[in-house]
């Protein structure tokens, strides 16, 4: 799948740093924040090794913005990973990293 031009991790993440500054409108900033991580699920669709190493090389760094960010996404590659195929998976290929995270998203929603 084409997304066209994908920021970087480091555009990514540097967006976040005037954050503290602007949080006025809270709904904004959590609208804001999942376009963050959003980009960066899409920069791991494209190249998966790299975006995760380059996300974990630039870690936490107190901005509680930028850390939401590197956690959320990290955590939710964590568990995107860990998904098992289900017993009776008949396709020939297994599901590519965007169809796992779908998987997942599914797998946590709450309809209550």
């Amino acid at each position: 799948m084409d997304y066209g031009e994908i920021p970087t991790v480091q555009q990514i993440l540097s967006s976040t740093q005037v954050l503290d500054s602007t949080n006025v409108d809270e709904e904004a900033m959590q609208f804001f924040v999942r376009g963050c991580i959003n980009d960066a699920w899409k920069r791991a669709f494209k190249e998966e090794e790299k975006t995760v190493l380059e996300i974990k090389r630039e870690g936490t760094n107190g901005n509680k913005f930028h850390d939401f960010v590197v956690e959320t996404f990290l955590h939710e590659y964590a568990n995107t990973r860990n998904i098992e195929l289900p017993d009776g998976y008949s396709f020939p290929e297994k599901p590519t990293l965007m169809q796992k995270f779908i998987a997942y998203k599914i797998s946590t929603l709450s309809i209550w």
